[in-house]
């Protein structure tokens, strides 16, 4: 069972990626056909950040008191009935056809934004200590080939089909993925499955602290120095890659006029499924030698992740005259971004695996 969960959150992440990528990808050609601005363009983009951040705290704590899978069940089914309805928004609604279209947006990013802390959730309660490092890296790897999959399969439903052909693709396989983990899950998260206590060839004070069963309270979370550090790190983060995830195609239309869209919606992102799975191999192996701390761990993922990115990001200014060299910077940049699977994606889990959800969010 563990080895197909992995395959269906693999498939989830994919499709909460592909699903927020079709406007960033779609965009371009939207907003010549209702002649929008870069000011009403960026409206767009950001309204769905606005929504994605207000959830993140309330799906954590949901997530610990029902269950992470059921929170990530219902919110898979409410994003892809407002992706189905895009076209009909933009089309049908008349003056107010922006205006709805970022209200829509915000709604849409309300619900994704119980995702990932859901997942964390699923992930402290049901997954065993010695598979939770590398169950991670399958789940979350999965936002990578979502992207890859909208960039390539939907450069060309864009170019053969129009953009709405793309939305109603996605949309619908959310509905399917959303029924059918629904139905498969149901009746087989018994205990079982749920293996918490399984001894790890580590020894490191932060697990014993871990398994404590305490109530924590927002406040308590927020006013502890790690959980500040890790929420500086993880704003960090997101801001660049959702900065670099959300512009590139729009970016590339502007310096780059011409060019084959789908080499710049698909190269960047084929190496980063690979290094998202290797870095928790490879860090979970780390921890079983005994030799490293979990924290030291950590620290390591990050940096990977992290140094070579914000690198890529000031070379890709100076270099910006050459395609290729650019499309090869921003290959670098995410490829190693994708180490942070095993890194601030973990921490979580590592300081309170009953609550990593809270955390999380």
């Amino acid at each position: 069972m563990l080895e197909f969960l992995k395959i269906l959150f693999f498939i989830g992440t994919a499709l909460q990626y592909a699903s927020r990528y079709c406007v960033p990808l779609c965009l371009p050609m939207i907003s010549k056909e209702l002649n929008w601005d870069k000011l009403e363009m960026s409206g767009v983009l950001s309204s769905f950040m606005w929504g994605y951040t207000l959830t993140q705290v309330f799906g954590g704590m949901l997530s610990d008191r029902i269950g992470g899978h059921k929170v990530v069940i219902g919110a898979t089914f409410l994003w892809s009935t407002l992706l189905f309805f895009t076209k009909s928004i933009v089309y049908n609604s008349g003056l107010y056809s922006y205006q709805l279209f970022v209200f829509q947006r915000f709604l849409f990013g309300v619900c994704q934004g119980v995702y990932f802390p859901a997942t964390s959730s699923f992930v402290g309660s049901t997954i065993s200590l010695r598979q939770r490092t590398v169950f991670s890296g399958y789940a979350f790897s999965g936002s990578y080939f979502g992207n890859l999959f909208v960039g390539l399969f939907g450069s060309l439903m864009l170019n053969k089909f129009g953009w709405p052909f793309l939305f109603y693709n996605v949309s619908l396989l959310g509905f399917a993925w959303s029924c059918f983990v629904h139905f498969y899950l149901k009746h087989r998260l018994t205990d079982a499955y749920i293996q918490k206590n399984e001894p790890l060839a580590i020894s490191f004070q932060d697990e014993k602290k871990s398994q404590r069963r305490e109530k924590l309270t927002i406040c308590h979370v927020l006013f502890r120095r790690e959980i500040l550090i890790l929420i500086l790190t993880h704003m960090c983060e997101v801001s660049a890659f959702y900065m670099v995830s959300s512009w590139m195609p729009t970016y590339f239309e502007d310096v780059f006029p011409g060019s084959h869209n789908y080499v710049y919606n698909i190269l960047p992102y084929i190496f980063c499924i690979p290094a998202a799975i290797g870095a928790s191999h490879t860090s979970q192996r780390f921890l079983e030698t005994g030799k490293y701390t979990v924290t030291r761990v950590r620290k390591l993922c990050v940096t990977v992740a992290y140094l070579p990115f914000g690198i890529s990001l000031i070379l890709i200014h100076l270099f910006q005259a050459y395609f290729y060299v650019t499309v090869f910077l921003f290959v670098i940049a995410l490829t190693t971004k994708a180490c942070n699977n095993a890194g601030t994606g973990m921490i979580p889990n590592d300081l309170s695996p009953e609550h990593s959800g809270l955390i999380f969010g």
